[in-house]
């Protein structure tokens, strides 16, 4: 005799549920910590791009152009816009530009694109992990490293 039925088990169903279930329970803390370095390497391009934005404002502008970093909001101000960091992602210590504007470390680039003063801002996430966004004092150069500059 043969049985033309087709379909599943409770138990076939109840085992594939089971399977699923762990697979995604094993996932998810690898996934959170894939998600948590996301938004700190987004926060950092997003920093680096505005700072570069700033310098190139300054040139074409032909005046001086600043971004603020204000540390106790974890945000940042460029122009009239402020900024915020994505969840997670905050700054690490008060960003060591020393020009300030009142109390309020400022990179300040001037119209030849150069910064009155080199610094670098510090972002960290919930893993520990870091990024540094640094700006040279000489060039104005702008860019990202995993590991502090040197004689940090």
């Amino acid at each position: 005799m043969v049985c033309d039925e087709k379909g599943f088990t409770l138990l076939e169903l109840l085992l594939v549920l089971l399977i699923t279930a762990f697979s995604l329970a094993v996932a998810t803390p690898a996934l959170e910590q894939a998600m948590s370095r996301q938004r700190l390497d987004s926060s950092a391009l997003q920093l680096a791009w505005v700072l570069r934005s700033a310098q190139e404002e300054a040139i074409y502008s032909g005046q001086d152009n600043m971004v603020r970093f204000y540390y106790a909001t974890n945000s940042y101000l460029a122009g009239t816009s402020t900024r915020y960091y994505l969840e997670g992602a905050q700054y690490a210590a008060v960003p060591n530009f020393p020009t300030q504007i009142g109390r309020v470390p400022a990179c300040i680039f001037q119209p030849s694109g150069i910064p009155r003063s080199g610094g670098t801002v510090v972002l960290v996430n919930s893993q520990n992990e870091q990024r540094y966004v640094i700006v040279s004092p000489v060039a104005g150069r702008v860019r990202i490293a995993d590991q502090p500059p040197a004689g940090w």
